[in-house]
């Protein structure tokens, strides 16, 4: 039986890539409002990225220079959410309340999910050996992403499409931030269905949270709190170089 690795484009995601592209033409024809074509192409911009970062794989030299396309990768992947937020987001304002509030919230959600942390603590991936770099890298890039998606799908597509679809537009951002996760090349091998609704439940919450306290700030810390399960997963890992027998296989990363 193939895996997704073997063929990096499954059927959810061809088909995901097809209609959206239709539905962006559809939006050019009707002459929607600029913001919401503009935040819609940023969306579509990431999708596109997630999606054929694993086509990275299959190239014949992909070994050969391993560290240039996850450079590349990693470099595009930031590029694409955090760079509209410096042309079109609203980070709202701060304080040490929306610290608390956003600490409080992420650390509910952490409760909520204590068996899956359980059962992710205690797998297979926590028994993997890392290298000490590998392991620094990828908790860096666990913050970076908990920050971005944050900057991108509150600061930037939520505050668009609030202004024009008012309560409506926090299911809507929801729902492409829980395809961003289920139509991504590695996350689908991570991720059981439970964990994609729980996100989509996640991301109701931190948008009606964004409204409410016109505070990205409360959004960021809840999303890092919460990712901090991750964190504690590479936490557990081995190190490489103290484990005397080669790993049979590798993490799932570009």
């Amino acid at each position: 039986m193939s895996t997704g690795l073997n063929n990096p484009l499954n059927a959810k995601q061809i088909i995901f890539l097809i209609l959206f592209s239709v539905f962006c033409c559809l939006l050019f024809v009707f002459n929607v409002p600029s913001e919401i074509l503009r935040v819609t192409l940023y969306f579509y911009v990431v999708m596109i990225i997630r999606i054929l970062s694993g086509t990275l794989r299959k190239l014949p030299f992909y070994r050969r220079y391993r560290n240039f396309f996850r450079g590349l990768v990693m470099i595009s992947s930031i590029v694409s959410i955090y760079l509209p937020f410096m042309f079109e987001g609203n980070w709202g304002s701060w304080s040490i309340a929306h610290i608390g509030i956003g600490f409080l919230v992420g650390f509910v959600f952490l409760v909520v999910d204590y068996k899956g942390i359980k059962k992710s603590i205690k797998g297979l991936r926590s028994k993997l050996p890392i290298k000490k770099n590998d392991r620094i890298r990828q908790m860096s890039l666990i913050a970076i992403d908990s920050v971005g998606e944050e900057l991108f799908f509150r600061g930037v597509l939520l505050f668009w499409l609030n202004h024009y679809l008012g309560v409506i537009s926090v299911f809507i951002v929801s729902v492409a931030f829980f395809l961003s996760h289920y139509l991504h090349w590695k996350a689908q091998h991570i991720f059981l269905l439970k964990s994609y609704l729980f996100q989509f439940i996640l991301s109701i919450a931190l948008g009606i949270l964004f409204i409410l306290t016109e505070s990205l700030l409360v959004c960021i810390v809840a999303h890092i709190v919460f990712n901090f399960r991750e964190m504690w997963v590479l936490l557990k890992r081995p190190t490489e170089s103290n484990v005397h027998e080669k790993p049979l296989f590798n993490d799932y990363e570009v």
